[in-house]
């Protein structure tokens, strides 16, 4: 079985619709609110894709919509511009990941519809592992406006009471930020570093850690501080994950 409880890669009804290629494609540009300047960018950068990949765009389906939440996978167009692809055999074209999804429970049901789905700022069709992390980034985004959102109503709460230190949402969202931007570059690094070993998933977190403190790859802890730490097999262990992800979207690029 595949990692998606919902998908059978060696399924012949899977490995059938695998083997033939898209014979046309299909837009889906989604934007949270309407504006039509969004709609009108995703529609250039998909149609350009469609042209690279010397595919016919046969319909475009455009809709304002979240794509978080439980309910992401249920959009409307989304779901007829799944049943136009299965029907005809076409690929689904999107601007960007994001504009499939931003919810990482849609990704298994994304994959299971067999639909080849192609991003415009990707050189090749997503595979499950590089549609997981770009789901995951865009989920991850929308986390960090909710927590910055609950930060701000708290200082508003606590507007006018004595407090022991100068925070205010700006100075504390800056500060979340620069840890976010801080452990993506440390993963990013890793990630670069452990690509280059064409062994690296068969690696042990042991392996992997001895690889990167030879390779002079260390985690920055504070960039203000300027203090590192050397990668250990717990610290893989824990951002494996995100690790193996990036360094799918690494090759994937090359």
């Amino acid at each position: 079985m595949s990692r998606y409880s919902l998908t059978e890669p060696n399924s012949p009804a899977r490995k059938r619709r695998a083997s033939r290629k898209a014979s046309g494609a299909v837009l889906y540009l989604r934007c949270s609110h309407t504006t039509q300047d969004s709609f009108d960018e995703q529609r250039d950068a998909a149609m350009a894709k469609a042209s690279s990949l010397g595919l016919e765009v046969v319909t475009i389906f455009e809709e304002t919509a979240s794509a978080s939440g439980s309910k992401g996978f249920e959009r409307r167009d989304l779901q007829k511009a799944l049943t136009v692809a299965r029907n005809g055999n076409y690929a689904i074209i999107v601007a960007r990941i994001d504009r499939l999804s931003r919810n990482l429970d849609d990704v298994p049901k994304l994959l299971a519809t067999g639909v080849p789905f192609y991003a415009a700022d990707r050189p090749h069709k997503l595979s499950g592992r590089v549609l997981e992390a770009g789901v995951r980034r865009a989920q991850d985004e929308v986390d960090i406006k909710k927590l910055n959102k609950r930060l701000e109503e708290a200082m508003r709460r606590l507007k006018g009471k004595t407090r022991t230190c100068a925070i205010t949402p700006e100075t504390a969202g800056r500060g979340r930020m620069t840890n976010i931007l801080r452990r993506d570059d440390n993963i990013r690094a890793a990630a670069h570093a452990l690509a280059l070993r064409p062994d690296w998933e068969t690696m042990t977190h042991a392996e992997r850690a001895s690889y990167l403190q030879a390779s002079g790859i260390h985690r920055v802890m504070s960039t203000q501080k300027e203090t590192t730490k050397p990668w250990t097999p717990e610290a893989i262990k824990k951002t494996w994950p995100r690790l193996r992800d990036e360094i799918e979207l690494y090759l994937s690029e090359d």
